[in-house]
């Protein structure tokens, strides 16, 4: 486990109770990977490069959905518009949690999912979902990804939360290797997870938006390094005297010079979130 600058990092030879702890937050962490590139291809090195965005899953009447930053889903819609971009290989990233038992990617089948999202900053909304086709959702739940269930979102208005911690793949983390192969390039990328605790601050640092948002200031454990790619992963509440932990918002961006985040709560967007659902399945 190694802290200051990275966070708590998952490695294997760090301390066996920390890495427990995480490998339980793990079970909601699903990344997603994919290749961006050049249709023409003349440089590999800079032409090819390889995405990683942090996600969880939430279910609704047994059905999976990808859960992520609304801004990610946007730029990739953006992306796909690009007539000499080509985005591929979509894959989704589950062994991070404690039970799983294949280290292998699962394949999504991203570009024909039903997708949804929202990201409007001044309504203080981040958010959007991906549907979960039956074999993705059978490989995550193989690999013992926790699901949390949408339908619980006024539970999580109750609920006494003293210490808090976002869960994430950062672009800081990426390790990244292209080997030359008979008709190309092979990519090599690996992510590794970071959990990164941030003090909740009662009062926002910027206007308040029509739905509220959560904002916590950057922990010791994290004193100077980015959280760009943590976008789109989940943030933990935490009881100390219980032990009880639950997913409470989406990472959505943060105020780097002041090292404070900010997050889109689950209780703000699932009712936007499950009529969406609904409305689609009326059509």
């Amino acid at each position: 486990m190694i802290t200051p600058p990275q966070g708590f990092w998952l490695s294997e030879d760090g301390d066996r109770d920390e890495i427990e702890a995480m490998r339980d937050f793990g079970r909601y962490l699903v990344g997603m990977c994919f290749l961006v590139r050049r249709k023409r291809i003349d440089n590999p090195e800079k032409q090819i490069q390889p995405v990683f965005r942090s996600g969880f899953v939430m279910e609704l009447d047994g059905q999976w959905y990808w859960m992520t930053a609304g801004h990610v889903l946007e730029e990739i819609a953006t992306s796909e518009k690009d007539s000499d971009l080509v985005l591929e290989n979509f894959r989704l990233l589950d062994h991070y949690g404690s039970g799983a038992i294949d280290k292998n990617y699962v394949p999504f089948n991203f570009e024909h999912a039903w997708k949804y999202f929202e990201h409007n900053d001044s309504l203080g909304l981040d958010y959007g979902a991906v549907k979960l086709g039956k074999l993705e959702q059978l490989g995550l739940a193989k690999n013992n990804v926790r699901a949390l269930p949408m339908a619980e979102w006024r539970q999580l208005q109750g609920k006494v939360w003293d210490e808090h911690f976002m869960y994430g793949l950062p672009t800081d983390s990426l390790k990244i290797r292209m080997t030359p192969n008979p008709t190309g390039v092979t990519v090599h990328a690996n992510a590794h997870p970071t959990l990164i605790h941030v003090e909740k601050l009662v009062e926002p640092p910027s206007a308040p938006t029509q739905y509220p948002r959560f904002f916590g200031k950057l922990g010791d454990n994290w004193p100077a390094g980015s959280i760009v790619g943590m976008s789109g992963g989940p943030v933990f509440g935490f009881n100390t005297e219980t032990g009880e932990y639950g997913v409470v918002a989406v990472q959505s961006g943060w105020l780097e010079q002041r090292r404070i985040t900010f997050a889109c709560p689950i209780a703000e967007f699932c009712p936007r979130l499950i009529a969406a659902i609904q409305a689609r399945s009326t059509c």
